[in-house]
């Protein structure tokens, strides 16, 4: 039992109702990240007293946290008179406009916090962040400004570092370095880092992290965080031979049993993998998902499907879930893999509306704005470039364009779908209004190609095609959706291929496994997001 609660409890037992105690309990579940119970605790103090600014910010700070930004905005909007001159409550509205990508009434409501104070950290960050995010000039500028008086900042130390490589600087990790030496267990600073030099091509690149994994094996977080990021990089017998080193440190610690494991089968060592899985908590979800995929790549898809029954029904959102049912159903032969992925309008390509001109500016805009960009470490493509950032927010006029229509084709196919099914992972939403989150170009050059992978974010997952090899007039570079990734060993041909048209726009259910086929030659430039429903 938490303490700090319980002392709470006996004061409210002392004073019922006293609105500074439940208050001051509302932070500290904040502080506990127990958002839903921080929410309440906010609720009952506004339902007394609905201009406490204190209790509005805290209870805007915890629907922030729970994804909730629209209604931040409509719990703030009747008090923007009471609380004009307080620099945390204009934060609060910009990090919700930010989080619905309204750009414009972020940096307006950053700017309305700096000029009540100049020095506010937040503000500052949140200007600088938006301008990298954007693809603004400027964004190096902010940043370093907001470190000459935030001078230790880790925030802004990364932001820094990622605004340089943003805008060509071959030295952008110099700064980072400097800090990642004198903190060796940042394990944020670390991840960045690495990813830097990874990206830049280093043949070093995990140099720093690899010292202070070694240095310090008992920090589970800095571990688990390396080999992720190993694994990411294709190298999973690292990252399991890392892991293990970790265990001998800190033995029975799950996260780091289940990080080995998951690395071990997907190279093949399944037995090594099952005897980890076997010192696991059996109903933990992740462990049961491992399971599944380990009979799917025994050959057991029956048993499989016993294990992903009771995940379906308890979390019936879960990508990762229904990714793996939809494999298993088809090799059982199940009606309802059909009724999953196989109903009419689940899957389009659809012409984009554009006019020559508007196709011409956009193509050479994903052309420039790759320009700057490395092979990412952690994505799917190989041999090619992806951008980072929200590409549909940044400030060119070609984005601008490019982001208005899609979003108009995006209308189209959500209209066109079965209807309402509340049984269904992804149809259950059909009723409410689609919402593009998260949005990227791809660069890929000869024999580039994506591995299956699944986009466990969003309902749906798509591409839009800008430039092709042979101008989309060949076979290769193909989009193969529902095609198993090769680590689980299961013979699938994908559900659909679609040959990929420029100025068109893929859509499928993110459920789907989804890559390409390799192509011989020139250039394939995408841009791609995920679909939530709000």
């Amino acid at each position: 039992m938490d303490s700090a609660i319980v002392t709470f409890g006996s004061a409210l037992d002392r004073a019922p109702g006293d609105l500074n105690i439940i208050s001051d309990l509302g932070y500290t579940l904040l502080a506990r990240l127990r958002y839903a119970d921080a929410l309440t605790a906010f609720n009952a103090v506004l339902e007394k007293d609905p201009s406490r600014l204190i209790a509005l910010k805290g209870a805007g700070r915890a629907l922030l946290a729970l994804g909730r930004s629209k209604n931040v905005l409509t719990l703030f909007a009747p008090h923007e008179k009471t609380a004009e001159k307080d620099a945390a409550y204009w934060n609060l509205r910009a990090a919700a406009e930010e989080q619905l990508d309204n750009l414009e009434q972020s940096q307006s409501a950053f700017a309305r916090a700096l000029a009540i104070e100049p020095r506010d950290r937040d503000a500052l960050l949140g200007q600088a962040r938006l301008a990298l995010a954007s693809g603004r000039d400027q964004a190096t500028d902010l940043y370093k400004a907001g470190l000459a008086i935030h001078t230790n900042d880790r925030d802004m130390v990364i932001g820094y570092a990622e605004a340089l490589e943003a805008g060509g600087d071959a030295d952008a990790a110099t700064e980072l370095v400097k800090h990642v030496h004198k903190n060796p267990e940042w394990v944020e600073g670390q991840a960045v880092l690495m990813r830097l030099r990874f990206e830049a091509g280093d043949p070093d690149y995990d140099r720093d992290i690899a010292s202070a994994a070694k240095i310090y094996p008992g920090n589970i977080v800095l571990q688990d965080r390396y080999a992720a990021l190993l694994a990411g990089a294709g190298e999973n017998l690292k990252a399991a031979e890392t892991l293990a080193h970790a265990r001998q440190a800190s033995p029975g610690q799950p996260v780091l049993i289940l990080r080995e494991a998951t690395y071990r089968a997907a190279i093949g060592e399944l037995d090594s993998a099952d005897e980890l899985i076997n010192c696991l908590p059996v109903d933990a979800p992740e462990v049961q998902k491992l399971k599944a995929r380990q009979f799917l790549r025994r050959g057991d898809a029956s048993q499989a499907d016993s294990i992903l029954g009771p995940l379906r029904s308890a979390a019936d959102t879960d990508v990762e879930t229904w990714a793996l049912t939809g494999i298993t159903w088809r090799l059982l032969d199940d009606d309802r893999a059909e009724w999953l992925h196989g109903q009419h309008g689940l899957i389009a390509l659809r012409a984009i509306e554009l006019d020559p001109a508007e196709l011409d500016q956009i193509q050479a805009f994903l052309q420039r704005i790759h320009m700057t960009q490395n092979h990412p470490i952690g994505q799917s493509l190989r041999s090619g470039t992806q951008t980072r950032g929200r590409l549909f927010i940044r400030h060119e006029r070609e984005a601008k364009m490019l982001a208005k229509k899609i979003r108009s084709a995006v209308i189209d196919h959500w209209n066109a779908l079965p209807k309402h099914d509340q049984r269904h992972p992804l149809l259950q939403f059909r009723d409410r209004q689609p919402r593009i989150t998260g949005s990227w170009s791809v660069r890929l050059l000869g024999s580039g190609f994506h591995v299956p992978h699944i986009h466990p974010e969003g309902i749906f997952s798509s591409a839009s095609y800008w430039m092709l090899p042979d101008g989309g007039n060949g076979t290769e570079g193909q989009l193969e959706i529902g095609r198993p990734p090769s680590d689980l060993n299961v013979d699938l041909e994908p559900v659909i291929t679609l040959s990929p048209k420029i100025g068109h726009l893929a859509l499928f259910p993110s459920s789907l496994y989804h890559g390409t086929t390799k192509f011989t030659s020139g250039e394939r430039i995408t841009a791609a997001f995920d679909l939530v429903a709000e």
